[in-house]
């Protein structure tokens, strides 16, 4: 009997390291979309609509980048106060007694930091409260 020996060609530890890596990578980046997404600012008068999303942000924060980003890609009514900017945005944000950023208002709702899964419950249950002719219930929450 003849043994026969088959060889398998293994990659270097290294190189699959690598690969792991970049993969993890691509993963964390998935929904990062454009480096950045152009913000719609309020005016500093107030929103000029009660049923618009208020986002408290500044430029430099990538988890506002990232909200920024969520709310656009779902086609969402909203504007931002720059808080390095915006004086009616850092009132509003010492109302909210929120320290972090962002900080969205959406119907009442306060949400902070960047939470998907929160910020998709608020907008879906935005969408459902809806009345027939379209507008929304003002609450107190919603920052005027």
């Amino acid at each position: 009997m003849t043994e026969r020996h088959t060889t398998t060609r293994r990659l270097p530890r290294g190189l699959v390291l690598l690969l792991a890596v970049a993969l993890g990578f691509a993963y964390l980046l998935r929904d990062a979309g454009p480096a950045t997404a152009a913000p719609v600012f309020c005016p500093e008068e107030g929103p000029t609509s009660a049923d618009t999303v208020v986002m408290l942000a500044t430029s430099w924060c990538p988890y506002c980048a990232k909200a920024r980003r969520y709310l656009q890609k779902r086609n969402v009514d909203y504007c931002e106060y720059d808080l390095d900017q915006s004086a009616t945005g850092q009132a509003l944000q010492r109302r909210s007694g929120h320290t972090g950023i962002p900080v969205i208002f959406i119907d009442g709702r306060v949400i902070a930091g960047y939470d998907p899964e929160e910020l998709g419950l608020a907008l879906h249950q935005r969408r459902t409260r809806k009345a027939p002719g379209g507008a929304l219930e003002r609450t107190d929450a919603t920052p005027h």
